[in-house]
Parts: C-alpha cells; sequence; structure tokens
C-alpha cells in the first residue's frame, strides 16, 4: 500500500470538512468503498479466483477497495483498555464472521504462496523478490552499526533479512512464532558468517521474559501484527543499549488519518488488510505517524523518519534515545 506523500497532510486538512469531497477524491484514485461483509467477500472472492495465489496482481486490486463503518464510537482515548477492546472488536468482525468465505473450503497457511513477503525466495514474485532485497539493503544502511553489534530481529518471518544480517557480519537473534518460517530461518542461514540465534516464541513474550540486551532491535513487517504494541515498546526498551536503535521497516505508519485508518491506530480498512483477516485470521493494524512517534517518546525515544530512496520500499523508521 502506499501510505501517502508528505503532501497529504496539507490536502486532508483542507478535506476534512468535507467526508463527501473525501470520498470523491478517492474514488478519483480509483478506490472503491464497501460497508457490507457481502460485498466484501464477493469482490475479495473474485480476487482470490483470478489469482490463486495472492500475486502481485491481486495486491494490487485488493488495495483499490476500502471499507468504511458509518459509525465507528470509539473512545477519544487512544491508550485507553476500551479502546484496545473496540479495535480487537473490529478485528473480530472481520476475521471471526467467515474465515472460509473467500474459497468455501477450510485454508490453511501457506507460507510459499500467501504472505507477503515470504514469496522472496519460492519463485512466485520477482517484483517481492527485488523489494526484499532492496529493504535488506536500505536496513543495513539505516543501522550503521559496526560489525559485531547485536540485533534482535522481531517477528522474523521466512528470515530474508536475516540472512542479509548476518552475512554483513552482525551476532542476530532471530524471534518467530511461526514453525514453518523457523526452519526456512534456519535453512537460509546456514553458512552465514555469524550463526543467527533463532528463537521459536511470540515477540511479546520473548521481550517479557528475557534478560538479553541488544544494540537494536528491528520489525520488519512484524510490530503491526502486534495488538499489546505499546506493551512490547515498554519491554523492548529495556532491552536495548543506551546508544542502541529500534528499527521499523515495511511497517504501516500513515502520515495523516484517512479511509484506510480513520483513527490514530486500529484495524487497516484496505483490501489487501481484510483479504488476511478474513482468510488466514492474521490481525493486521496501522498507525499514524504522529500516534507512533508519542509512544516511543513515553519511553524515552526520539522517531525519526527517513525515506527509502526507491518506490519499492516503504520508508525506514528509527527511534533513537533521547
Amino acid at each position: 500500500m502506499t501510505y501517502h506523500s508528505p503532501g497529504w497532510p496539507t490536502l486532508k486538512g483542507l478535506l476534512k470538512k468535507s467526508p463527501t469531497l473525501v470520498s470523491l477524491v478517492y474514488r478519483l484514485r480509483g478506490i472503491r468503498f464497501v460497508d457490507r461483509l457481502e460485498d466484501l467477500d464477493r469482490i475479495l472472492g473474485q480476487i482470490s479466483k483470478k489469482y490463486p495465489a495472492f500475486n502481485d496482481e491481486a495486491i494490487a486490486a485488493a488495495s483499490k477497495i476500502c471499507y468504511r463503518f458509518k459509525n465507528l464510537n470509539l473512545p477519544e482515548d487512544d491508550s485507553s483498555p476500551e479502546y484496545a477492546r473496540r479495535q480487537l472488536d473490529l478485528y473480530k468482525y472481520f476475521s471471526d464472521s467467515n474465515k472460509n468465505a473467500l474459497n468455501g473450503r477450510e485454508q490453511q497457511l501457506d507460507t510459499k504462496q500467501d504472505r507477503v513477503g515470504s514469496t522472496s525466495q519460492d519463485g512466485h514474485s520477482s517484483w517481492e523478490a527485488e523489494r526484499q532485497s532492496i529493504m535488506a539493503g536500505t536496513i543495513l544502511r539505516r543501522l550503521t552499526l559496526p560489525q559485531g553489534s547485536r540485533i534482535v530481529e522481531l517477528g522474523a518471518g521466512c528470515g530474508d533479512v536475516t540472512r542479509e544480517l548476518a552475512a554483513a557480519g552482525y551476532e542476530v537473534t532471530a524471534v518467530e512464532i511461526d514453525g514453518a518460517y523457523v526452519e526456512q530461518i534456519r535453512s537460509r542461514t546456514e553458512g552465514c558468517e555469524k550463526e543467527v540465534r533463532i528463537i521459536h516464541q511470540d515477540m511479546l513474550e520473548f521481550v517479557r521474559g528475557s534478560s538479553d540486551r541488544f544494540d537494536a532491535a528491528l520489525f520488519v513487517g512484524s510490530f503491526h501484527h502486534c495488538l499489546e504494541h505499546v506493551e512490547l515498546l515498554k519491554h523492548l526498551s529495556g532491552m536495548i543499549q543506551e546508544n542502541g536503535i529500534i528499527c521499523f521497516a515495511n511497517e504501516p505508519v500513515f502520515l495523516a488519518e484517512n479511509p484506510f485508518l480513520p483513527y490514530p491506530w486500529g484495524v487497516r480498512l484496505d483490501g489487501q488488510s481484510l483479504y488476511f483477516m478474513r482468510r488466514h485470521g492474521w490481525l493486521e493494524l496501522g498507525f499514524q505517524s504522529s500516534y507512533l512517534k508519542r509512544i516511543l517518546s513515553d519511553f524515552g525515544w526520539n522517531m525519526e523518519r527517513r525515506p527509502s530512496g526507491t518506490d519499492s520500499c516503504p520508508d525506514i523508521i528509527l527511534a533513537t534515545r533521547e
């Protein structure tokens, strides 16, 4: 997805007084709004049938869909337990209603086809392979850490970035909850200059219980899967050295509120995110940049957004100690 250009906040301020005009602008950009699950499933089902592997073309098609609630009634305090509960309700609304509606049969997670980011080594997407390579290189440039630095990658996925970090001479701890991905990480990091320590565990449980210390923590498309992300950052802050870094890459951090994320943080309403919630039950959150900056500041971190320099890779977000 596109998380909006720097000029969007100004345009959004002009449009804020007119929801009808906002809808018109997005419709002119090719966005299709739906407000019923039946319609959502029908459209996503058509995309799933046309693109069974949910490839690049399917992602592009799904990203043109936006679910719109007529009345959300969210609490004003985005840090309150009630706000989190309401977001959990929204997630359940999409994930529990009819998880198999897209194909009419039981679906298991296919790590070779269906998870965005896992296709780069499986031949399904040359674009994704190139994107992962660019992302890994961009992360390495932004970290600016000496060889031998200790890095924990939380939610390491299939190990694309893990392998590059280890090959560059870093001491990497890869934390991943999915057993299939753990095996992929193990396979892909064999023979690297530095042996990768692999932890088969939920990342929140890991930071709650670990006494390890690291020079940097890295999220690559994983932070947005954690409902208790504030607690995650709270515990993680105590694990990072005083001059350390927290890096967020490929995370849905928006520059301003918009129909895909009309609140400070919560369930994303674009078709791609809804596809994965409906089909696999994944939690797909998004964050406004101002919100992420605020919660990082609460734990003593400065946030800086650094452009990746390429359209194929979202901006890199770095947090350093205040």
